[in-house]
């Protein structure tokens, strides 16, 4: 019998690409496979990109949730992001929140990243306040006549507190209380960095009801045992770049008596 060896070569290469072929289709079957099994992770994951709406019911969050804004209207040179993320073990209680914020240029380019020392459950989940605003801006007016729940004036609030022409902002961080949340303080340098301002965290706390940029000042109003009222004037000082209390002074509602302290 006469063996013809091109013919035994054709069907040997014949045979390996076949064999070749369902290696290769064995490979992306577990490959999908992989994939199929980690989008049933991340099904787990619940993402809120939340732009008009204001309120988020609690009960609409699971385990590793997230839950995200994207402001456009605060500043005419950033936009800001806000990240919060979620993690529980039982369904009912958050054990811990995550806060991330990012600052991007009006050409979506990130600047900066800050990650707060959160200790808040955040005001967005407050289902006694109708109507709530989330976000404020002195520098483009948004929200900015909106009337304080508790103190409360956003997650993300746009100002200029050291009066020099660029813009700063202050995000709660601590529920506070019985006078609204505590407000963590970021300034602007001319670096385009935005910095924790520790003096503005630790003394002034609530966010200013008032600023005069003229005079360089701002004053804040808290309830005083829920029969009176606080209000704390303080100036910025440009020679010393820092911040300095000129007034402060109480309003008993009983018989209208001011108190001053300074």
């Amino acid at each position: 019998m006469k063996i013809n060896s091109n013919s035994v070569i054709f069907k040997l290469n014949y045979y390996l690409f076949l064999f070749q072929l369902i290696g290769m289709s064995l490979s992306s079957c577990q490959k999908n496979a992989k994939q199929d099994s980690s989008n049933k992770n991340e099904g787990r994951i619940s993402e809120t990109a939340n732009k008009n709406n204001n309120l988020i019911k609690k009960g609409n969050l699971i385990n590793d949730s997230i839950v995200r804004f994207y402001f456009t209207d605060l500043s005419n040179i950033y936009n800001y992001e806000l990240i919060d993320y979620y993690k529980t073990n039982n369904h009912q209680y958050f054990d811990t929140v995550l806060r991330k914020i990012n600052i991007y240029t009006k050409d979506s380019l990130l600047m900066h990243t800050i990650i707060p020392d959160l200790k808040i459950f955040p005001w967005y989940f407050n289902d006694n306040a109708t109507n709530l605003k989330i976000q404020r801006s002195y520098i483009t007016g948004v929200n900015a006549n909106y009337d304080d729940v508790d103190n409360y004036c956003g997650e993300i609030v746009v100002a200029d507190f050291n009066f020099d022409g660029l813009e700063d902002f202050a995000s709660p961080m601590n529920s506070g209380v019985d006078n609204g949340p505590h407000y963590a303080y970021y300034i602007q340098t001319k670096q385009n960095n935005f910095q924790f301002n520790k003096y503005l965290t630790e003394n002034v706390i609530w966010f200013p009801e008032y600023f005069n940029n003229k005079n360089l000042t701002f004053t804040n109003l808290v309830l005083t045992n829920a029969i009176g009222e606080h209000y704390t004037t303080y100036k910025y000082i440009k020679t010393t770049t820092t911040w300095i209390v000129v007034e402060s002074y109480a309003v008993d509602w009983r018989d209208g008596d001011t108190t001053f302290f300074k």
